[in-house]
């Protein structure tokens, strides 16, 4: 917590008009109050989001504090009473990920989220152990830092009190829990990020703006701004002088215009609040915090036919209209039904006004077959399963319960598999292959034919289709290529892009795949005696090295590397030859990579600036040159 300004000073700065002064607030208390809740609810997402609402809470209450020396324990109080009222009422439902987030972070393993789970399931239950006052204890030592002082001030504790309950907590769990414990929270901790992020929901949450981001919504909104004002209550007056402060000189004498000649209209201000919520999203103005209220549900959705997007969250149609081409979009929408003008609402509420527009046009000029609006629709259908496949947006509902493992014994237990899975699986098997495989017989056969054909693209489903109808398989071959398919699948779970099997396979039965899956991998990454691992190739190079390593020798691990083009894993091999203590590899390969991006940056900059020659109409030897000087 900083100490350059008091409670006292920042509060009365708020009240005084000063956004950023709350601010500060917010990062001297963000792990206390986080703490607190979590002590409550133990769930970190949950806990962060009602830290969100507890300080909303608070900047909006600030006017009834009598004593700004008092803001810590009067904020816990919100707090705490916040936590009370959402478990008392039961509303407390878990978040799943942010579908925007995933995708721009690799997606950890099954066992690596398991793992976590695992932990934090772990030290919650040992901390139930505690008493109330101890669990607040533990939980806001380890988030604040290891700091007494800070704890006892939140609580309005002495630092004695802290200490003896620490203590008491201490003898309570087994040393090994408490640096569980220790670990699990100081992970997850807030970081500064927490504070920039701010939640608007009605008028009264643009006065929480700065400057920048008031004066960009009050040239965006510009007359529905003035009509939300000119209502003449005092709230208004005091905001209206704001914005016409932040203001240019021309932009401020033509607000006053609109002020003055303005009709006051309560409904312009909601105008106003969708206007700041989509500046949000665009990245003007700070983005709000994940909503407890508008938490998107858990766990997995089925789409199956067009008027399903309508179990997908605002969010989740969004990704899915990004991938969207808008006239495919306003064919698909030609259809007919309720359900499908609800899906047509859903639409124009998340795309801008200029794209419906467009929409509407295409409605009006152009006429289509019923042929092309179900293909349109069909075509909408495979981008959101492409999207769940790729975790953008919830799974599909097919397959068991999400977390539970899978046992594959036979060709059509494919129908247990998640369609992720299934597009994993398909990458790894010879599309041939495939073909014989779904030729077979058998109660299940035709749900696993259906479920891997929506789950291949236009042109590969075409490619089994035309390869089935020329060939004519014996029941042996049709076992084999079934057989062939159990087998990748069994190499998918060993490395964790599928969910394991209901029993862990012995060391043994590890190597045996992974030695397989790494052997496939190089096979299919040789160029003309040369080879070049991808991002999955590391998953099975790195422990099959290993393996290599121990069983025949440091010359063997070259050999297998002999032709492979990555300068890290050629130095790394050179190192652990050598003998290279672990921090010394490490930095060393860490620099060697960093000389390897510059390296592939300086290349795609040749090819971008050829490209933009080209473009511009250069001659090619002209382009030729320019590239040699580079």
């Amino acid at each position: 917590m900083e100490n350059s300004d008091t409670d006292l000073d920042l509060v009365s700065r708020t009240l005084s008009g000063d956004q950023g002064a709350y601010r500060r607030l917010v990062e001297r208390y963000r792990n206390a109050v986080y703490g607190l809740i979590l002590s409550y609810v133990r769930d970190f997402d949950q806990a962060e989001d009602l830290a969100q609402e507890a300080f909303i809470r608070g900047y909006y209450r600030l006017h009834t504090l009598s004593d700004g020396d008092r803001f810590g324990g009067w904020l816990r109080t919100i707090a705490a009473n916040l936590c009370r009222m959402k478990l008392r009422d039961r509303r407390m439902l878990p978040l799943s990920e942010d579908g925007l987030e995933a995708v721009t972070d690799p997606l950890p393993s099954p066992e690596a989220v398991r793992e976590q789970e695992e932990t934090q399931q772990e030290v919650w239950a040992a901390l139930e152990r505690l008493s109330r006052k101890e669990q607040e204890v533990v939980t806001l030592y380890y988030l604040e830092g290891e700091r007494v002082a800070e704890v006892g001030k939140f609580l309005g504790i002495s630092a004695e009190a802290v200490k003896a309950r620490l203590y008491r907590a201490r003898k309570t769990l087994q040393k090994e829990m408490v640096e569980m414990a220790k670990k699990t929270l100081s992970q997850k901790k807030l970081g500064r990020k927490f504070a920039d992020q701010i939640e608007i929901r009605e008028f009264s949450d643009l006065a929480r703006l700065t400057d920048e981001e008031l004066q960009a919504l009050a040239l965006e909104t510009g007359m529905a701004l003035a009509r939300g004002l000119a209502t003449g209550d005092e709230e208004a007056e005091v905001f209206k002088q704001r914005v016409l402060a932040v203001l240019p000189e021309r932009d401020r004498e033509n607000m006053e215009v609109h002020l003055t000649y303005s009709d006051p209209a309560r409904d312009a201000r909601r105008t106003v609040v969708k206007a700041a919520q989509d500046l949000q999203q665009s990245g003007v103005i700070r983005p709000a915090p994940r909503s407890f209220d508008k938490a998107p549900p858990k766990g997995p959705v089925e789409v199956v036919a067009f008027a399903d997007l309508l179990r997908l969250t605002d969010r989740e149609i969004q990704w899915v209209l990004r991938e969207v081409d808008t006239k495919d979009l306003a064919t698909a929408l030609r259809g007919k039904g309720n359900r499908i003008r609800q899906v047509a609402d859903r639409m124009q509420k998340n795309v801008s006004e200029r794209v419906w527009r467009f929409i509407e046009i295409e409605w009006e000029h152009y006429k289509v077959s019923a042929k092309a609006i179900r293909a349109a629709q069909e075509g909408i259908v495979r981008v959101v399963w492409s999207l769940q496949g790729s975790g953008v947006i919830r799974p599909s509902k097919i397959g068991p319960e999400l977390g539970e493992r899978v046992v594959v014994r036979s060709f059509e237990d494919w129908a247990k598999l998640y369609d992720r899975e299934i597009q994993y699986a398909l990458r790894e098997i010879d599309s041939r292959d495939l073909a014989v495989a779904l030729m077979g017989n058998g109660k299940r056969m035709g749900a696993v034919k259906t479920r891997v054909m929506r789950n291949l693209s236009e042109r590969v489903g075409r490619m089994i289709r035309e390869a089935q109808s020329q060939f004519s398989p014996g029941k042996e071959d049709i076992e084999a290529c079934q057989q062939k398919s159990l087998e990748t699948i069994k190499q998918l779970q060993v490395l964790g892009m599928i969910r394991p099997p209901a029993r862990k396979p012995t060391h043994s039965q590890y190597e045996r795949m992974m030695t397989a899956a790494a052997q496939k991998r190089i096979e299919r990454g040789l160029h003309g005696g040369r080879w070049t691992p991808d991002g999955i190739s590391y998953m099975t190079l790195i422990p099959y090295l290993g393996m290599v390593m121990r069983d025949e020798g440091m010359d063997a691990a070259r050999a297998m590397l002999n032709g492979v083009q990555e300068s890290v894993l050629e130095q790394g091999i050179q190192l652990l030859a050598e003998g290279t203590d672990r921090e010394t590899l490490v930095e060393t390969l860490e620099k060697q990579a960093d000389r390897e991006i510059k390296r592939i940056k300086s290349k795609f900059k040749m090819v971008i600036d050829g490209l933009a020659a080209i473009q511009e109409g250069q001659a090619p030897r002209e382009v030729g040159h320019h590239l040699a000087k580079m």
